[in-house]
């Protein structure tokens, strides 16, 4: 697989996390730590995404640098089904719930297996790929300390 259309589909999956956020934030807006939580998750996904637009612009200027590479996108793809679907669905009736589907959506090996595949295809990329991936884990922890302080919410 061409290298930007990989990039492409991780922008796509960062804008998607984004977006989630950002309704999460608005659907629970009447809680001003939650949607503060979900606010700085939103901003912390746009700006992954800049990151990734960023490592595409890179590819499409100097494409001899990014060879192709050997992924499959289904996991990208059922994440961002899984946002789509849970927001058609109306989403979540608790906080709980909500929190329970973010941490899913984080801990998901989508965005880990293909940036591997993007280091595969340019090392020199590493360190930015390292980075993002370490600020998903972030995501990841930070959901399940909030979880952890307010675990009347699972209840």
């Amino acid at each position: 697989m061409n290298i930007s259309t990989l990039l492409s589909r991780l922008e796509a999956l960062e804008h998607s996390m984004a977006d989630l956020y950002l309704w999460l934030a608005g659907r629970f807006g009447d809680d001003d730590e939650a949607a503060g939580l979900f606010m700085r998750l939103h901003m912390q996904e746009l700006s992954h995404a800049n990151l990734v637009h960023f490592e595409r612009r890179l590819a499409r200027s100097d494409p001899d640098s990014f060879p192709d590479v050997d992924v499959d996108t289904s996991s990208i793809d059922e994440v961002l089904r899984w946002n789509a679907d849970f927001r058609s669905n109306g989403g979540p009736g608790t906080l709980g719930q909500a929190l329970l589907f973010a941490m899913k959506v984080e801990s998901h090996a989508a965005e880990q297996l293909h940036r591997k595949a993007v280091t595969a295809s340019n090392p020199d990329l590493e360190g930015l790929v390292a980075s993002l991936a370490q600020a998903d884990r972030e995501h990841f922890e930070t959901l399940k300390r909030y979880v952890r302080a307010n675990a009347h919410l699972l209840a």
